[in-house]
């Protein structure tokens, strides 16, 4: 069997496929754009204008609570910082969003578009299993998007931990239920498992 991979990321290369961000089709308020700086495949820097957009949106609430007593409500909404990009690579257009919230978290959002991945196949008028017919020999075929970012915890230097709270069972106490917060001392520590109640892997 031969499987077919196709790193858009190593091979094509986010930083050269950036392309110009317009306002307010791409980028949308009170806008900051920013202009990158890339190197070529020689190492020459070049200079890619209007490629980064920083703006600030509204992310919800914040915070809510209202006294059962007095019916005073106290609310904040939360506003959350926005860096993004978009890549164009063959067909796709990858916009990458890393939101930056007044709770401390961050998180990372990749949005594709673009036109479907297109192919031909044969003259007898059946694509296969793995594929939509769009036109008359022409295919797009089924496929997934895999993404992959990796943090930098070194805030203010290196004497940082990163952890986890999880829920877990206890058979020493009254509650079958307690908390346990997990360290991870390695980055193999830290790959969760999608299977319940397997939150992490050993």
């Amino acid at each position: 069997m031969i499987y077919l991979q196709a790193f858009d990321v190593g091979e094509y290369g986010l930083g050269f496929s950036a392309s110009e961000l317009r306002s307010p089709e791409d980028c949308r308020g009170s806008v900051y754009s920013m202009d990158m700086v890339n190197h070529d495949m020689n190492g020459k820097p070049s200079i890619l204008k209007n490629t980064l957009c920083i703006f600030e949106e509204d992310s919800g609430m914040l915070w809510r609570k209202m006294d059962p007593i007095t019916q005073r409500v106290v609310s904040a909404r939360s506003q959350r910082l926005v860096i993004t990009f978009i890549a164009t690579l063959s067909n796709y257009d990858y916009q990458f969003k890393w939101l930056f919230y007044q709770d401390a978290s961050i998180k990372v959002e990749v949005g594709l578009s673009g036109i479907v991945s297109q192919n031909l196949f044969g003259g007898d008028g059946y694509q296969g299993p793995h594929a939509t017919k769009i036109l008359p020999n022409v295919v797009a075929q089924n496929h997934q998007h895999f993404f992959v970012a990796r943090l930098d915890t070194e805030i203010d230097g290196n004497k940082n931990t990163a952890s986890a709270v999880d829920v877990v069972a206890d058979s020493s106490t009254y509650h079958i239920h307690n908390t346990l917060i997990l360290i991870f001392l390695w980055e193999t520590n830290a790959c969760a498992s999608c299977l319940p109640f397997i939150p992490f892997l050993e």
